[in-house]
């Protein structure tokens, strides 16, 4: 339970909660007493403090005064001239800070009502309950920047412990690529996991990306599926790391995707996810699924490095809150066919669809490992 509060100070008294609402009220009046008896008593110390402050002062004005002719004082008007000039400057300060108190304690509210529609943390393998206000971005974009550093961050801080938890083999590996569907009580979950070895530089690798960017900045990127992605908010996240687009998927189905880059000593690491709900850019189509990738870029030596991906997507909770989206709803979007009571078959044909979908991709960033031109 709460502490009661008595002039600004919570009040622990033992056996408080067990009296009754009148003898808690003369009880707590005696301790206001005596704390605004406190207060007067530090009040008139502070007074006596300030008045013999002023009393040396004046004392050491009454002798510099006495000598104002061989001191060559300044004259009042100078004074009065100089101290209004100051009253000036501390008027305007003080309109800039209640402004920028005003600005603010508006983006605080702003924040506090993200974080508490957030739902909890990105939960590893067997899925967890990801409500799709933890994939919305506000409105205003000086929040829209925190939140969107809060949702990377949390990615690359998971970063190992998702390749660990998906069970990555070592660096010695020979290539692999393969996709894990999970079925459990109508939720589903599905792990794409990748890794190969590339005879190339990491600083190559950190120049395609270099290049990949600029062009999704310049023109958009049309990827082997058909489809556009184009980059928004550059203005606002410029210097900030952070790269945010859309892309139409079928059916006219636009989502949007965040993602970051941070670079370590011998390694370049990537997260990203996509965005189900933005107030900026609204949608027509709420997403139906939360999608979160991680790329690893691993020097193995002037010449060689490792990619990893790690690619995870999970079913929402419905907005009404009645649960998991169901598969059949995930699957008719996607044109599959899927039965309850043939799980063999529904996790064969989400296989093919998912690996003809991630196999254009991998393509695209083959493609996109060839030599630079220019």
């Amino acid at each position: 339970m709460l502490k009661p509060v008595v002039a600004g100070v919570p009040v622990d008294m033992p056996g408080l909660d067990d009296l009754s609402k009148d003898d808690k009220r003369r009880v707590l009046n005696r301790v206001r007493q005596r704390e605004y008896r406190r207060m007067d008593l530090e009040e008139l110390r502070c007074l006596r403090a300030h008045v013999a402050s002023l009393e040396a002062t004046y004392s050491a004005l009454t002798v510099v005064h006495g000598q104002r002719d061989a001191m060559a004082m300044l004259p009042w008007k100078d004074i009065a001239s100089g101290l209004y000039d100051d009253a000036k400057m501390a008027v305007a300060k003080h309109k800039v800070l209640r402004d920028q108190l005003t600005y603010y304690r508006g983006l605080a509210r702003v924040l506090a009502s993200f974080v508490a529609r957030l739902g909890p943390s990105l939960e590893l393998l067997p899925p967890g309950d990801t409500r799709w206000h933890a994939l919305a971005l506000p409105a205003d974009d000086n929040a829209r920047c925190l939140a969107m550093d809060w949702l990377m961050t949390r990615l690359y801080h998971n970063t190992q412990g998702t390749f660990q938890a998906n069970a990555f083999p070592s660096t010695t590996a020979s290539d692999f690529a393969d996709i894990n569907i999970y079925l459990d009580d109508g939720k589903f979950q599905f792990v794409v996991r990748s890794q190969r070895l590339v005879n190339i530089g990491l600083d190559h690798v950190d120049r395609v990306y270099g290049a990949f960017c600029d062009d999704v900045t310049e023109i958009g990127v049309e990827n082997s599926t058909g489809n556009w992605v184009s980059r928004m908010d550059q203005e606002v996240l410029a210097g900030r790391n952070l790269v945010y687009g859309r892309q139409t998927l079928i059916k006219g189905v636009e989502q949007h995707y965040l993602c970051r880059r941070y670079d370590e000593p011998g390694k370049l690491v990537l997260v990203g996810q996509n965005i189900v709900e933005d107030a900026k850019y609204p949608s027509s189509h709420r997403g139906m699924y939360e999608e979160t990738g991680w790329r690893v870029v691993e020097s193995l030596g002037p010449d060689q490095v490792i990619i990893k991906d790690c690619i995870t997507v999970t079913p929402l909770v419905a907005t009404d809150g009645s649960g998991y989206l169901p598969l059949e709803a995930y699957a008719a979007f996607f044109g599959i066919e899927v039965s309850a009571d043939e799980d063999y078959l529904t996790v064969a044909n989400f296989r093919r669809r998912l690996q003809r979908f991630f196999g254009y991709i991998d393509r695209d960033l083959r493609e996109y490992m060839g030599p630079i031109t220019s």
